[in-house]
């Protein structure tokens, strides 16, 4: 409005007209505009707010570090596996017990920093592929034979907390966590005889042209804090008559964080959230201690912190609670754009094909999630195109990602996406 004023204004040949009008709209109408303004505004902040967004709390952030630079007083990143992170005090012990007891031998991890195409070549090409190797005792040096397998562990730990999200009666979102699917585990693959007196010093081997992509002692982070809590009092009788609610104040906890209830075996029948409060009902009648996970949020968002977060507009916390269901391209890219994690990548086009047309370089984050209705073999293919501003090694990655996130709204089609 303002600035229709001014235009107005400066086609007023008249100065002297020009100066009485524009003191005419500083007096009243600049006020009125103002008052507006500001009405509308507050307007829009309680429409938004009355549309509660809980699944905020729930975003998951990730980050890769090395063992000698992970900072132990992090105010959020925590260890996927806190063994990464913990000395391994008798680990030539380990190896030697299990060599003795002819059980299967791991040497650890690596992590190998190559695009997910060179890395699919790679897992291809890894099939009866055997890399020599030295171990070095205090009585000689053995000849060993290696193999590395992809190591699924961290895939485990996402398809568990899957199951904790739904225990949780909490929406399932794609986790962006690009790092743990390009870990291998080193595994002894051949026969070594050592003495029982024999002590075993040192290990190397030669992974030959993947020596370039291999890094050490790497830790996947993520932003999840597992702790052990008890019930804030005794468990009172559930309105069944059967369970027992079983009450755990949050008051003393960051509020900006999101809470989940890892049931651990335990027969959970429901979980009632509140402001101050978790509500598990439970068979159980005695006190319990329960474990938590705290999903810990930034208090600034880095721009190149990866993750699942979204952008907070009305427009998606409208279509989510409505459940609404996509239908058009233009809907696809808002599901898209609406990751801030996600800006280098555009999506240009999408086509629906049949299965031998399909040009595949992504991968699933979500293979855990099975379709029992629809039949693989009947699927026909949502084709997902995408244009990158910057081609880094975790590009496809972001595809995967954003093609997994897509596939939920359409189970009837395999998604795949390609890099123009």
């Amino acid at each position: 409005m303002e600035k229709l004023f001014q235009d107005r204004l400066k086609k007023i040949d008249n100065l002297e007209d020009r100066k009485l009008l524009k003191d005419i709209l500083n007096g009243v109408f600049s006020g009125l505009v103002k008052h507006t303004q500001s009405e509308l505004k507050a307007l829009e902040t309680r429409i938004f707010n009355e549309i509660e967004d809980v699944e905020s709390k729930f975003d998951i952030y990730a980050s890769l570090v090395s063992k000698e630079m992970f900072d132990p007083i992090h105010p959020f990143l925590y260890p996927m596996n806190v063994a990464d992170i913990s000395e391994q005090e008798g680990f030539f012990e380990d190896i030697k017990e299990a060599v003795l007891k002819n059980e299967e031998v791991q040497f650890g991890k690596i992590f190998l920093a190559c695009d997910y195409l060179e890395l699919r070549q790679i897992v291809n090409l890894l099939v009866d592929r055997q890399f020599s190797g030295e171990l070095v005792t205090t009585m000689g040096v053995h000849p060993i034979q290696i193999k590395l397998v992809v190591e699924d562990s961290y895939l485990r730990q996402i398809e568990e907390l899957y199951s904790i999200f739904i225990e949780n009666d909490m929406p399932w979102r794609t986790i962006f966590q690009p790092y743990i699917y390009k870990f291998m585990r080193i595994e002894l693959d051949s026969t070594v005889t050592l003495q029982s007196k024999e002590e075993i010093t040192a290990v190397s081997f030669d992974l030959e042209e993947l020596e370039p992509y291999q890094h050490v002692n790497q830790v996947p982070l993520w932003n999840i804090k597992p702790f052990q809590v008890k019930n804030a009092s005794f468990p009172i009788p559930a309105q069944d008559h059967v369970n027992y609610e079983h009450t755990i104040y949050m008051n003393f906890y960051d509020q900006m964080s999101g809470y989940l209830v890892d049931p651990q075996g335990l027969d959970i029948s429901f979980i009632r959230r509140e402001d101050d409060a978790l509500t598990i009902t439970s068979a159980n009648e005695r006190v319990l201690q329960w474990s938590l996970l705290q999903v810990i949020q930034p208090r600034e968002i880095q721009d190149k912190l990866l993750g699942n977060h979204r952008v907070e507009l009305f427009t998606d916390r409208f279509s989510r609670k409505e459940g609404q269901i996509v239908r058009s391209m233009c809907e696809i890219s808002r599901i898209i754009n609406a990751f801030t994690a996600m800006k280098d990548v555009v999506l240009e086009k999408v086509d629906i094909r049949e299965a031998s047309q399909a040009i595949e370089e992504t991968y699933a984050l979500n293979p855990f999630i099975k379709d029992n209705i629809r039949q693989d073999t009947t699927k026909k293919v949502m084709q997902l195109f995408f244009k990158t501003t910057e081609l880094t090694m975790i590009t496809r990655d972001k595809m995967s990602f954003l093609v997994s996130e897509i596939q939920l709204y359409f189970p009837e089609f395999h998604c795949v996406g390609a890099l123009l």
